[in-house]
Parts: structure tokens; C-alpha cells; sequence
């Protein structure tokens, strides 16, 4: 048997659109999944283009990184059934319940699986050995089957999850509900001291539409969420599809001081927001956040466009101000992301993505290079699934 992918070769190189692969085998303790949906996210961009800015003049190249491998399958946002396990697994208690034809999503961000943060279920704070990324260290999603070290990172998923949604769960999805859930208590607390929070996101794409969605669903309902875009169809598809979100856009090139002063006119309070949930990660969104931030106030940066951040630390002092980086999520999260849709699916509803077949994969990963997709592209890998 044989299997159809989409391969990267090399940085920059045109990508390959292959028929006759072998089928992968289940490693040592590991399965093989066959791929229903892949979400094409701007990481798998970077990838195909080889790495990306700092922001500093430098450039991260993912051929200088432990494990980092050209050629390679990319995707890593993968939906599928379980196909085959090796049969030597000695399974532990989060996977005793694992069978052949599970629904089943893959967390692709693989760490030693031997330290503690590992064996607690959060494998982003790995003390060990460099990790494996699916889609970037080994071969990922986009191909009918993938195949997975280890068992551990199987997360079953509810059959009333549509499989493109399902896909998207493990990098965007995740993404976001990081950023969001480490901000709950931070938001619970200043609407118990203030009467309510006020919160702005930076970005409505592929990530920022499920933080927007899960900061309605999560935060108290009297919480104000802002949603700043650069782009009129993806501001109004988030603003039309949850309630009681205010939209703003922002012109490219617009100076952080006019995007700041409009946005404290329509905070709450007339004064700035508490709280910046920051998608994109450029030296504009860090600006206007340094700006508009309130005393107390947080600022999560996910996105990685490589921008700058120059500030008094006096001012960080004075106001305390919280700064974090927000990495994708962890193994937990994840699990805890794919209960929630389970038990909410209003959560999805009317989600902005689009499902492409996996032998158009090169033209949308080119749309996606561009700026073209609005909301997340989603290649479907197997015709029958």
C-alpha cells in the first residue's frame, strides 16, 4: 500500500505533491493515525521558507535547531483515526482506553517523556532531551497517514466534533486557549475589584477567532472584549459569530498612537484595557499595548511576526504591568480544549475555516504565504473520511 502527501525539500524550494509513499510503521510504543484533516497553519510557512525574523535583524533557520529536517512532510494540526499501534506498548492509564478506529487528535509538540513536566502531562516545560516536532523534526499531516512516538500524545475526540474543527484544536485552537486561560483568574479578579475588565485582542485569523470565541465563553460575561484586525472580512466574520464583541480596524501602517487612542475610546472606561491578548507580535501591536494598558494590566504575546519591544522598565514597575509569552500549549490543555468543545459546541459554531482536498495543498499553502486565506485552510487527507 501506498500513501499521497505534500513534501517540503528544502527552504524555498517548490514543494512536491508525492502519490506512491510508503505507509508509515508504528514506532517502538507509538501508533500511526490515519489522517482525516490537517489545518494549514503559518508555521508550516515558516517552515517551507525556513525559519523566520527576530525582530533584532536575525533570523531563526529551523535547520539550526536539534532534529530540525529537510526534506520533510510538513502539518501539524492533525485529525484522524487511530490505524495501528505497536504491539509491544505498554500502555499507561491515559491510554488504557485507546483502540484501532478511536477518533483521535495528535498533540504534535513531542518532548522526552521522561522528566517530570513530561510525565505530569506539560510537556512545553521539558527539562530533557530536544524534542520532536510532527510536521517539522519527522514527517506531519500532510499525507494520508502520520505516525506518532508515542501514545500519550493520542487525545480522543467526541464523534460530535467535526473532524475540521477537531484538526484545528491542537496548535490554534491550543494557542489560544492558552492565552485565555492563563488569563482567567487575572480577569475574575480585576471585575471583583474594578466591576468589570476590558479586554483587546490583536488579530481575528486563524488563532484570534478561537481566542475571541473562548474569551466570551470563558471570562465573566460582563467582561468588554475589543478585537483590533488590519483586514474587514475576518473583523466582521469573528464580530457577526459572538456576541457583544466590539470591532476595530486598524490601517496598515496606522501609528501606535492612533490605534491606542481609539481603542481607549471605546474601553470601558474611556481609559485602556486591562488586559492584551496579542496574536500577531509586532513592534506596532507591543507599542499600542505599552500605550493602552491600564495600571495592573497583562499583556500575552503568541504571535511571532518578529517584532521589537522597547520600554522603561520604571514605567513596567510603576503601573505593574505582567509581560508573558504564551508557547502553543501543553499535552493537558489540550485535553482539557477538546472537553470543553465536547461539552460546548457552540463554541465552534460557524467557525471561519475552509476544507481543501490534500492534492490542492500546494496552491493553499501558497494563498496562506500570501495572505490570502481568511480564517484557518484545512486540507482533507482521505477522500472517505
Amino acid at each position: 500500500m501506498s500513501m499521497r502527501c505534500i513534501r517540503v525539500t528544502a527552504p524555498k524550494e517548490p514543494l512536491v505533491y508525492l502519490e506512491d509513499e510508503k505507509i508509515p510503521k508504528a514506532p517502538d510504543g507509538g501508533a500511526v493515525v490515519k489522517v482525516s484533516h490537517c489545518g494549514v497553519c503559518h508555521t508550516d510557512v515558516q517552515f517551507w521558507e525556513g525559519g523566520y525574523s527576530l525582530g533584532d535583524g536575525t533570523e531563526l533557520k529551523f535547520q539550526d535547531r536539534p532534529g530540525f529536517v529537510y526534506p520533510c512532510i510538513p502539518g501539524h494540526e492533525i485529525a484522524g483515526i487511530l490505524y495501528t499501534m505497536d504491539e509491544n506498548t505498554s500502555k499507561n492509564s491515559n491510554e488504557s482506553d485507546l483502540k484501532l478506529g478511536d477518533r483521535v487528535v495528535i498533540c504534535p509538540w513531542i518532548d522526552c517523556n521522561a522528566c517530570r513536566p513530561c510525565k505530569m502531562g506539560y510537556n512545553i516545560f521539558c527539562d530533557g532531551s530536544p524534542p520532536v516536532y510532527i510536521g517539522m523534526t519527522q514527517d506531519g499531516g500532510f499525507a494520508q497517514y502520520v505516525a506518532v512516538p508515542d501514545l500519550r500524545y493520542l487525545v480522543p475526540v467526541s464523534e460530535f466534533i467535526p473532524p475540521p474543527i477537531a484538526s484545528l484544536l491542537p496548535c490554534s485552537g491550543l494557542n489560544a486557549y492558552h492565552a485565555v486561560e492563563e488569563a482567567m483568574e487575572f480577569v475574575k479578579t480585576v471585575t471583583e475589584i474594578r466591576g468589570g475588565c476590558s479586554v483587546l485582542t490583536f488579530g481575528a485569523g486563524g488563532v484570534g477567532q478561537w481566542a475571541v470565541r473562548l474569551a466570551r465563553a470563558l471570562f465573566p460575561p460582563e467582561t468588554q472584549i475589543i478585537c483590533a484586525e488590519v483586514k474587514q472580512q475576518p473583523l466582521d466574520l469573528v464580530t457577526s459569530n459572538v456576541s457583544d464583541v466590539v470591532p476595530l480596524l486598524m490601517a496598515r501602517g496606522e501609528s501606535s498612537e492612533s490605534v491606542a487612542e481609539r481603542v481607549k475610546a471605546a474601553s470601558r472606561t474611556g481609559t485602556g484595557v486591562d488586559l492584551v491578548l496579542d496574536f500577531v507580535g509586532a513592534t506596532q501591536t507591543f507599542q499600542t499595548a505599552n500605550k493602552l494598558l491600564r495600571k495592573r494590566g497583562r499583556y500575552h504575546v503568541a504571535g511571532l511576526l518578529g517584532g521589537q519591544a522597547q520600554f522603561p522598565l520604571a514605567n513596567m514597575v510603576l503601573k505593574g504591568i505582567t509581560m508573558k509569552g504564551i508557547k502553543v500549549g501543553s499535552l493537558n490543555q489540550l485535553r482539557r480544549l477538546v472537553q470543553l468543545l465536547a461539552d460546548m459546541p457552540s463554541l465552534y459554531a460557524n467557525l471561519q475555516y475552509e476544507v481543501h482536498p490534500l492534492e490542492d495543498g500546494i496552491s493553499v499553502f501558497e494563498k496562506l504565504a500570501k495572505g490570502e486565506v481568511v480564517g484557518r485552510a484545512v486540507l482533507r487527507c482521505n477522500g472517505d473520511e
